[in-house]
């Protein structure tokens, strides 16, 4: 969908504080730009047209073969590039989970099937989505679990979005565990740790004759050299800029904690940085809630009525830093007491 997604500020006069994105405000940021500045005189020539820079650069960080990657434009890119190389086939959907899978899916005429629990998938779908750890729920399948569904089913493919892996304390190290299997294709975004989705980069993993088929369909010059360069910077300086994931995941537990002890408010359990809230017994509905926090408040939710699965009364928020997180308990005290 072109519109219904978090961080749409853009509808509101002056939001302040956004609780609705679960981008990540990295202390890249500042180092990045500079570096950016000093590289604005590459804009005046074609970019390469398949990041080969980039790829040679995960590959050899990663240690894993160029004809097993390919960068995008963001995850997004990947996501309608694999929904038109399966085009007309069938897909499975563990929802509630991002839209898009849906819409590229829709696109590109692929006939699906949701499911609310792992366990149900048997095997009658050529294509699989599934989100690690899972936006909105923050739930997150360890590799055991995972590698023995992939090896059940080796006549699907699993496309596992990890794009908010960095966010898991209980996450694996190693970058590509799934690479020997040829029935996956794992899906990485650079935006949401280190907080340039405004640059729209991201990439996929996955066996060679996978990545071939999946690329028939690139359309040339699809990511810009800014983004380019900025994923090299960020590929060889990651480590320096990592996510402080214990301080964060403490937070957001302690906000957690601080809204489930406000009337009508129910905040789930997540493994992540995100979660959702559910409003009790039907007092008002989260479009309602958004309405009144971004208008009167200038803080942004994330309402979930559109996510399949989900009802009007959810919401999704990401921890923020713990003065913003304090505004928001104030807020929501005075206006659900």
């Amino acid at each position: 969908m072109i519109n219904g997604h978090g961080d749409d500020y853009f509808n509101f006069n002056h939001i302040e504080i956004n609780f609705s994105s679960n981008v990540y405000q990295s202390p890249a940021i500042p180092a990045l730009q500079q570096y950016l500045a000093d590289q604005l005189h590459l804009i005046t020539r074609y970019p390469e047209p398949d990041a080969a820079s980039l790829k040679k650069l995960l590959s050899e960080v990663d240690q894993i073969s160029e004809q097993q990657l390919w960068i995008t434009n963001g995850a997004i890119e990947a996501i309608y590039l694999i929904a038109q190389a399966f085009q007309n086939q069938r897909t499975t959907i563990l929802a509630p989970t991002f839209s898009e899978y849906a819409d590229a899916s829709c696109i590109h005429n692929l006939s699906i099937q949701y499911i609310s629990d792992i366990r149900d998938f048997n095997g009658d779908s050529e294509l699989f989505w599934l989100c690690n750890p899972n936006n909105p729920t923050g739930i997150y399948w360890d590799d055991e679990t995972l590698i023995a569904l992939f090896k059940q089913y080796p006549h699907t493919t699993f496309v596992v979005d990890e794009s908010y892996l960095a966010f898991v304390q209980s996450a694996r190290k190693k970058s590509f565990p799934y690479q020997h299997l040829p029935n996956v294709i794992t899906l990485h975004s650079l935006t949401k740790c280190f907080a340039i989705p405004g640059l729209r980069l991201g990439y996929l993993s996955a066996s060679a004759s996978l990545i071939q088929k999946i690329s028939h369909y690139a359309m040339p010059w699809s990511v810009n050299q800014l983004a380019i360069e900025a994923g090299k910077f960020l590929t060889k300086y990651k480590d320096k800029f990592a996510v402080p994931l214990i301080n964060l995941l403490n937070d957001t537990e302690t906000l957690r904690n601080a809204l489930n002890q406000i009337p009508m408010l129910s905040a789930l359990p997540t493994q992540t940085h995100f979660f959702l809230v559910q409003i009790q017994n039907e007092i008002m509905t989260a479009h309602e809630l958004k309405k009144i926090l971004g208008e009167e408040h200038g803080i942004l939710i994330r309402d979930c009525a559109n996510f399949e699965g989900l009802t009007p009364y959810h919401f999704r928020i990401a921890t923020q830093k713990k003065e913003a997180n304090e505004s928001l308990i104030n807020t929501l005290q005075m206006i659900f007491n």
